[in-house]
């Protein structure tokens, strides 16, 4: 996991309340069979999601928006700049 990917998880946990681990990601990566560095924003928010359900905690409405935030924070661009289909790595510049 890059620099860029652990203080992006920092971002969620402190956003959202649940870790998000690089465990998850790949997990994430197996099931909708990408290559690193093609994860998009929208893997990242499922993936989120679920760990919210198994903490049995609420998916916020408003989630989509703050996922949005903490990934343009990450990598220092405007929020509109990422969509669902954003790929972290490829359009984004993961590290």
């Amino acid at each position: 996991m890059g620099i860029d990917c652990l203080e992006f998880s920092h971002r969620v946990e402190k956003e959202f309340g649940v870790k998000l681990t690089g465990e998850m990601l790949e997990a994430k990566m197996l099931e909708v069979n990408r290559k690193p560095g093609e994860l998009t924003a929208e893997d990242v928010m499922r993936t989120v999601e679920k760990a919210l359900r198994m903490a049995g905690k609420e998916v916020p409405g408003d989630g989509w928006p703050r996922m949005q935030k903490c990934i343009a924070e990450t990598v220092c661009i405007l929020p509109g700049a990422v969509s669902l289909d954003s790929r972290l790595g490829k359009d984004l510049g993961f590290s």
